[in-house]
């Protein structure tokens, strides 16, 4: 993303430097708020609400809802090497160093704070470029939830709740997300005579 950024960013703007700090030596603001939220979260037995989150996060920083997300992940895939294939070990990296050079951006990564050893190369599938990476944007409340997750979450409302947990409003955010995999479950395997009905799904899990 970066990289992108970089290609489609002013001249004047040659390069960009990321550093990763040791794990567990930063003194930033935001671990301030990271260890007043986790703390709160403690404190709490069960959260059923997603609101709920939502309000603690409030309370301790600003949340910003984003209008737009786009998928980068499938927009790179065509365009970009994976990292494991790249001219220095991702993974060790602490810095990485992103160069432009008219039109041309080249990465290198470096798995020391003080030594630079690595060389900048491309890191682009042959004949692309980064003018191919056009994410698109992703839909909103798409996510596709696994069949073994919504069951886990079935047994887990029953456990707490009761086979008629469907009937506690405050439960209404898992019935929805639940009624909604089953319908598109069904949807998609439906034969082509009498399709399956919620019951016989049910029997199915």
């Amino acid at each position: 993303m970066c990289s992108v950024w970089l290609w489609n960013a002013p001249n004047n703007i040659k390069n960009i430097e990321l550093v990763f700090p040791i794990p567990g030596h930063s003194f930033l603001p935001a671990d301030r708020v990271f260890g007043n939220v986790e703390r709160e979260l403690k404190r709490k037995e069960v959260i059923v609400q997603p609101e709920e989150y939502h309000n603690i996060f409030n309370k301790y920083g600003l949340v910003v809802q984003m209008e737009m997300v786009y998928d980068w992940k499938n927009a790179l895939h065509d365009v970009i090497k994976p990292p494991g294939l790249w001219h220095f070990q991702f993974a060790q990296s602490k810095r990485f160093f992103i160069n432009k050079n008219g039109n041309k951006v080249k990465v290198k990564g470096e798995p020391h704070y003080t030594s630079d050893f690595t060389q900048y190369k491309s890191i682009l599938k042959r004949g692309k470029s980064f003018k191919d990476v056009l994410p698109l944007p992703v839909a909103k409340n798409n996510v596709i939830i696994k069949k073994y997750k919504i069951s886990d979450v079935r047994k887990l409302l029953e456990k707490h709740y009761g086979s008629q947990w469907e009937s506690h409003p405050e439960l209404e955010y898992y019935k929805k997300i639940i009624n909604e995999a089953i319908d598109d479950d069904i949807q998609e395997n439906e034969p082509s005579c009498d399709p399956p009905t919620v019951d016989s799904y049910n029997i199915m899990i």
